[in-house]
């Protein structure tokens, strides 16, 4: 049985855009919202061809990542497939787009800074079911650029634009349920600040 495979990583707009502009140069790329749809016509998908194109990327409009948009990462021109599911109270049909009727993809679950609460830095994660061609080449590829531009701890990632957030005062957290002291301890403290803290104008 393959296992899936995640990496869960704090970021601001810069240290996302210059992650994603990498794989983008090596793979032509499609980001797909994944979710609920009205009808299985294809005119009607919400497609960027484009990190830069994203709505509010770098930043999130509810404070906790699982809420937050998620989009399927494919190959530019790969022909996607619907579930249609018949919804139990009103007996209508709607159509599903997801890892389940396409499992070579990659999901990207988006992150940033809260929309809401702007002292809040929430993680993103990239992960996929594994076993398919395409999602084990582009999960490795993302992979490798988000570890070679960010430091670990506690098996989180940490990019340079988000250690910077934290320094000048700004919360990273697992749970904006949870107090304050459960965030993310000062990562200079622990050792994993970058030594330069420079940051990209992109970042602000």
């Amino acid at each position: 049985m393959v296992r899936g495979k995640r990496i869960r990583f704090y970021a601001t707009k810069g240290d996302l855009l210059g992650i994603l502009h990498v794989v983008e140069q090596e793979i032509p790329l499609e980001y797909i919202r994944m979710g609920w749809y009205e009808t299985d016509d294809f005119q009607c998908i919400e497609s960027y061809s484009s990190v830069d194109a994203l709505p509010h990327v770098g930043f999130c409009e509810n404070d906790y990542y699982i809420e937050n948009q998620i989009y399927m990462i494919c190959p530019k021109g790969m022909e996607l497939r619907f579930r249609k599911i018949i919804m139990h109270k009103t007996q209508k049909e709607r159509y599903m787009l997801d890892t389940s009727a396409n499992p070579d993809t990659v999901l990207y679950y988006t992150g940033g800074i809260s929309l809401t609460t702007p002292n809040i830095l929430i993680f993103a994660e990239i992960n996929t079911l594994g076993g398919y061609p395409f999602c084990e080449k582009l999960f490795r590829i993302i992979k490798k650029e988000i570890k070679r531009k960010s430091k670990c701890y506690d098996d989180m990632y940490f990019c340079s634009g988000a250690i910077e957030f934290q320094r000048k005062g700004g919360r990273l957290v697992y749970d904006i349920a949870k107090r304050a002291e459960y965030d993310i301890p000062s990562l200079d403290e622990v050792g994993v600040g970058v030594s330069d803290g420079k940051i990209s104008d992109l970042n602000r």
